[in-house]
């Protein structure tokens, strides 16, 4: 009888003993930091109360949610690594004590590891370039990071990036010295810091400068009061650094350009001064240092000085499809904008958003109100009066281009600015 005591009390006391966890594997054993992640974790004596966590020596550890003890040799569980630290991490499991607080832990050493997710690109802008420039490229996608590599690599020569810039995780402005490269279709290719890349095939393209000629399309704003310094700015095909403009009127009357920036083969600024110039139509003329002219015939108006008051229209600032955040390639502009407010401390600042066509007519209008606040927040940032500035969003209603292609939407897609000496109505926003 006693012998039956005793067997009975040692079996008691074993089912108290709170087993020791084993560990074999956890599969997968890889996981992006952007990502919630299931895994299957094997081993031996896990109880139902298990827990599970991933530690690492100077981060939080990292408690696993949705926790199944699917038996005692496999558990499956949830680990959210959004925002974790990268690098290996140990895997613990805890078998709590049934009756006393004593928990029996294992440790899979540095049995998981955490890693940045590759980069994406989802699209580039401007898809080609001459074999002329210097052009910065804008590129959306997503996970890039600081110390990227951007280049265009083609069958026969590799073109890096001599500077980037990381906009975001999503967007990003690299810019390439096309000078003397073979023209022909280029790779593009992204390469984060850990060696993770993205290739967008074929979606760059140099082009031969003498295979094309020069070409003015639109000049943003086409029109100017005749008490005012206007600025503008000339959009095309192949305009080539050290390119000249002017302004040429039906008799002869000749308005030239100055503080002229050559921003890549597409995009001229510069300045007008249309003080006591005679009203009517001009001609725009672009000329290349080698001779080469384009004309963009009554693509410019002067008027009257306005009844309402006197406008000096800055230069557009221009956006990615679908985005509000101001491109780092318009910062020039901005600042260029900047000046001239400064020199006219007292004036009214009208921004004028607008988009392209696509997406709803509301969902436009919005869009182009968030653009505007973009540039509103960068100068007030500056210093600027938050009085003195008035948004409009104009949503689709009114594009500069009536095409219904990538160069024409890319021009829609802008934020007009206007100063005045006195605050300007809606409607006095309006550049067609």
């Amino acid at each position: 009888m006693e012998s039956k005591v005793v067997v009975a009390i040692l079996l008691a006391a074993l089912l108290l003993v709170t087993p020791t966890p084993v560990i074999d594997s956890i599969s997968p054993g890889i996981g992006m930091n952007n990502e919630t992640i299931e895994v299957i974790i094997k081993g031996s004596k896990f109880t139902d109360k298990a827990a599970v966590k991933l530690v690492k020596p100077g981060e939080a550890h990292l408690v696993a949610t949705d926790v199944k003890v699917i038996s005692k040799k496999q558990i499956s569980c949830s680990f959210d690594l959004r925002g974790q630290a990268v690098g290996k991490w140990c895997v613990t499991i805890e078998n709590p004590g049934k009756f006393v607080k004593k928990v029996k832990t294992s440790t899979l050493v540095e049995g998981f590891e955490i890693e940045y997710p590759a980069p994406i690109i989802s699209a580039v802008d401007p898809e080609t370039g001459l074999n002329s420039e210097i052009l910065t490229l804008n590129l959306n996608g997503a996970n890039y990071r600081d110390g990227v590599l951007v280049e265009l690599v083609g069958p026969e020569e590799k073109v890096i990036a001599s500077g980037v810039k990381v906009i975001s995780s999503s967007q990003m402005a690299a810019e390439f010295d096309l000078t003397h490269t073979r023209p022909g279709g280029y790779d593009l290719k992204v390469t984060n810091d850990d060696g993770k890349a993205a290739v967008l095939t074929g979606g760059f393209t140099i082009v031969e400068r003498q295979l094309v000629k020069l070409v003015i399309s639109g000049i943003i704003p086409n029109e100017g009061y005749n008490n005012s310094i206007l600025g503008a700015e000339i959009i095309g095909a192949n305009f080539d650094p050290g390119a000249s403009i002017k302004l040429v009127g039906t008799e002869g009357e000749l308005i030239p350009g100055f503080d002229i920036v050559v921003k890549n083969s597409r995009e001229i600024s510069c300045r007008f001064d249309l003080y006591q110039e005679p009203v009517g139509g001009y001609d725009v003329v672009v000329q290349n240092p080698d001779g080469q002219e384009s004309i963009l015939s009554s693509g410019f108006r002067v008027k009257e000085e306005s009844d309402l008051a006197s406008k000096v229209f800055l230069k557009p600032v221009f956006f990615d499809f679908d985005k509000s955040e101001l491109r780092t390639d318009q910062l020039a502009t901005l600042a260029d904008n900047l000046r001239t407010i400064a020199e006219n401390p007292d004036s009214y600042i009208l921004l004028g958003g607008h988009a392209d066509e696509r997406g709803t007519r509301e969902y436009n209008i919005g869009l182009s109100e968030r653009r505007a606040e973009a540039v509103k927040k960068y100068l007030l940032e500056k210093g600027v009066d938050p009085h003195k500035i008035t948004i409009h969003g104009y949503g689709e209603d009114y594009p500069f281009m009536k095409g219904h292609d990538e160069q024409s939407w890319s021009y829609n897609r802008r934020v007009d600015l206007i100063i005045a000496d006195q605050p300007l109505p809606k409607e006095e926003g309006i550049i067609q």
